[in-house]
């Protein structure tokens, strides 16, 4: 017990340097990223509970249930609202799964299998990338862990408490993601065999716990004239076959084919995956056991639930339920495989996406947008600040001028400094500085200084 217990900390502390390090440099703040930060800094300024989540299909698409943002407040507490605490709560889920991944890997399965799928995920290019991108999405790998753990459970060592745990897992499902709403019934469909005839009392109870989860999706309903309710009963009444059926299917074989070719080499190999599915396809035509079935059925409906939102450029974030699936299956045929033979895949494994870790500080990340003001500063302090980006763009340059930075920006300063992306050529002069000073581009974004002219 003991080696494990170290293994397993070594495979933590290096995958937690593997994502902390130069965090700030490469982790990004988009418009998802603002609109959460914005609303957990509300939810703990105000303290008033929200009882929705983040938004699904962009602004005016239905909500998700809250959990991802009360999961937010810890790390906003300690790093006192400072952006980066959101990738820094993305880092401690995606451990969590690591180190979920190591247990119920060696406790479902043969005891190889914990290691294999620990060491995969942590050393994969694809999972350290995913890793320090913050949003709601980052739950869907641990959320698709437990539902095949439950179904794995169910099926082999059927247990009341089992049955509870995995209805009050359906029911967290609306705080994740739609992709993962099907994962639960899958499971309970394919265990049907062990599920008795329960009394009406478990019936009513099962309902009870179902329904938990979702109260407070239920109740933003009840108060707001179930907005919710009518947001997605226009969705789904707007989905139907696409008028160009080919070109979702195209999209989403490759972009299936670009998730499992990164997941394993660090890639988006479009040859490589397509052989990857073949090969995927045909073990499960000739496998039977729970996992493979599991599988089949999160394909089906996961492509039929593609098809059916008519559109070929979804994000291939859609996937990513599948891919923990794939991560599992691999790791039990590694398991299964002589020890020289497990030992020479894993170490390509490594050397494979080892080659590819880049640590580089990325143009649009946290750390560039803090420099773009402390070289503003630097040139002239205080100035009238012009910050000419997208909305998305512009998220957490605010926070750091209000808490971090030194730059004091006034609208009656003499001296004027505008933000723009580094691609943008022209910037109008404003009319009390017509000189231009200094042009500096730094990362993704360029300022541009006028001086007074009296």
């Amino acid at each position: 017990m003991l080696p494990k217990i170290s293994l397993l900390v070594l495979i933590v502390i290096l995958g937690g340097a593997l994502r902390f390090y130069n965090l700030s440099g490469r982790a990004t703040f988009e418009w998802d990223q603002s609109r959460d930060h914005e609303t957990v800094a509300s939810l703990i300024n105000q303290k008033k509970p929200t009882l929705v989540g983040p938004v699904i299909q962009g602004q005016g698409g239905f909500m998700l249930g809250p959990l991802y943002y009360y999961l937010l407040i810890p790390t906003h507490l300690l790093m006192s609202g400072n952006p980066i605490s959101q990738p820094l709560t993305s880092i401690i889920i995606d451990l969590t799964l690591i180190v979920a991944l190591f247990i119920l890997g060696n406790r479902l399965s043969r005891p190889p299998t914990g290691l294999i799928l620990a060491g995969l995920w942590c050393f994969s290019t694809y999972s350290i990338s995913l890793s320090i991108v913050s949003w709601n999405v980052s739950l869907i790998p641990l959320y698709t862990l437990g539902s095949l753990s439950l179904g794995m459970q169910l099926t082999h060592h059927f247990r009341l408490r089992y049955f509870f745990l995995a209805v009050f897992w359906f029911g967290l499902a609306w705080h994740i993601h739609p992709s993962v709403i099907f994962q639960i019934p899958l499971a309970l469909w394919l265990t049907r065999t062990n599920l008795r005839l329960f009394s009406p009392k478990t019936l009513s109870l099962a309902l009870i716990v179902l329904v938990a989860p979702i109260l407070p999706w239920l109740a933003f309903d009840l108060r707001h004239d179930f907005t919710n309710l009518r947001l997605l009963s226009d969705f789904f009444a707007s989905s139907s076959l696409p008028g160009s059926l080919p070109k979702t299917l195209s999209s989403i074989w490759q972009k299936y084919a670009f998730e499992l070719s990164q997941l394993i080499f660090g890639r988006q190999l479009f040859f490589v995956g397509t052989i990857l599915i073949l090969a995927q396809f045909i073990y499960l035509l000739f496998t039977t056991h729970f996992l493979s079935k599991f599988l089949k059925y999160n394909l089906l409906f996961s492509f039929l639930a593609l098809i059916l939102m008519r559109n070929p450029d979804f994000g291939n974030y859609y996937l990513l339920n599948i891919l923990i699936i794939n991560l599992y299956l691999l790791a039990q045929i590694l398991a299964s495989l002589p020890t020289h033979y497990r030992i020479f895949l894993f170490g390509l494994f490594l050397f494979i996406n080892i080659s590819q870790y880049r640590f580089a500080t990325q143009p649009f990340s946290l750390a560039i947008k803090s420099q773009v003001l402390e070289e503003i500063a630097a040139w002239k302090n205080p100035v009238d600040l012009e910050i000419s980006l997208p909305v998305g763009r512009r998220s957490a340059f605010d926070w750091y001028l209000a808490h971090e930075s030194t730059l004091d920006h006034q609208d009656t300063a003499q001296d004027v400094a505008y933000i723009v992306e580094s691609d943008e050529l022209e910037v109008t002069a404003p009319e009390k500085a017509r000189s231009v000073v200094i042009e500096k581009t730094i990362g993704g974004f360029r300022f541009v200084g006028y001086e007074h002219n009296p």
